[in-house]
């Protein structure tokens, strides 16, 4: 008994301590110096957006970090937005990413990338993703932790433009259609989804924002079991779902040139067409304003020329391959003492 005591005394201690810590911790500042890991940038370059212009936040998984282009939807229709995405991101990821942004910022619209609802997560592994992101939400200072090692190591951050990521490459997909419309049968989720489902539903509600499911043209991620589900549970539930994947042809998807993959991930030029498809529903559907010739959103304007100097200096690469040449020249260099 008293074993479990102390044991109990020390977590209890060391997540104050933690907590406490992260009162002093600053994501954005870290993220300023070019030492947060690809995973968690978006959301730490979020914490240094001037508070009050942020009006659709978009989340969800790899997915949605690359078929939604910011700067493309301010540069042709006005509206603000922010993509706080994250590879491979859970719902329970997705409800307290939603809870952070909508603190300093008048979200009117989420934007959510469904993909990550068909991802089940259940069991015990349920329970503790819950309790290691409550914590983590709470304590920038264990989400952060590694950044004394990017620091050691030297690493280099990616470009951003409010969370997206230029990518031109073009790997096509060559496999044809995906959907099967024969085939009538609806995935279930598991119960861990349909719970951050309604605590999002919730969220947005109890603060007058419009959620809007979408999916990103994907045939390696979508198929028309997953499609009915969503539909299914958008359709309950009064939300709106804009499939991609059922509209390829509205969007003028060219998979020769659209994906940098072979058909799983949207490029700059894919991402364009899906943000249009958006666009067009939101101005048509959602209170947005253009904020183009508002001198409250200058940064904006500057922002753009940033952005489009570096689809030029991008062109014929990605940072992925650039991360993979640094990797082989830091082995190389090793490799090159070790012989010594």
């Amino acid at each position: 008994m008293k074993n479990l005591l102390k044991i109990a005394g020390f977590v209890s201690i060391f997540l104050i301590i933690t907590v406490f810590l992260g009162f002093f911790f600053d994501g954005g500042s870290w993220y300023s110096r070019g030492f947060i890991a690809e995973r968690d940038s978006r959301l730490a370059g979020f914490e240094n957006e001037p508070k009050g212009q942020i009006d659709v936040i978009c989340v969800g998984n790899s997915l949605g970090i690359c078929g939604v282009d910011p700067m493309y939807l301010y540069k042709n229709y006005g509206i603000t937005s922010y993509n706080i995405g994250c590879e491979m991101q859970m719902p329970v990821e997705t409800y307290y990413t939603i809870r952070r942004t909508i603190k300093d910022q008048p979200v009117k619209v989420i934007l959510w990338e469904a993909n990550n609802i068909s991802k089940h997560h259940k069991n015990l592994d349920a329970y503790i993703s819950r309790l290691a992101e409550a914590i983590r939400y709470r304590s920038p200072f264990i989400k952060y932790h590694y950044v004394w090692k990017n620091v050691v190591d030297g690493y280099i951050q990616r470009n951003y433009f409010k969370g997206f990521s230029v990518n031109e490459i073009a790997k096509p997909y060559t496999g044809g259609e995906y959907y099967d419309y024969s085939d009538e049968h609806v995935d279930k989720f598991a119960r861990e989804q349909y719970y951050y489902f309604d605590k999002i539903k919730e969220l947005c509600d109890e603060n007058n924002i419009e959620l809007i499911l979408y999916g990103v043209p994907s045939p390696v991620s979508y198929n028309i079991r997953m499609h009915r589900g969503i539909e299914k549970l958008a359709e309950e539930n009064g939300v709106a779902f804009l499939d991609g994947n059922s509209d390829t042809d509205k969007l003028h998807i060219d998979w020769e040139k659209d994906t940098f993959d072979k058909g799983d991930h949207l490029n700059l030029f894919g991402s364009a067409k899906m943000t249009d498809y958006l666009a067009q529903y939101m101005t048509g559907n959602c209170e947005l304003t253009d904020h183009r010739d508002d001198p409250a959103y200058q940064s904006w304007n500057e922002l753009i020329t940033a952005y489009e100097q570096e689809i030029k200096d991008m062109e014929g690469t990605s940072y992925s391959e650039i991360e993979k040449e640094r990797k082989r020249e830091k082995k190389n260099r090793y490799n090159y003492k070790d012989a010594e």
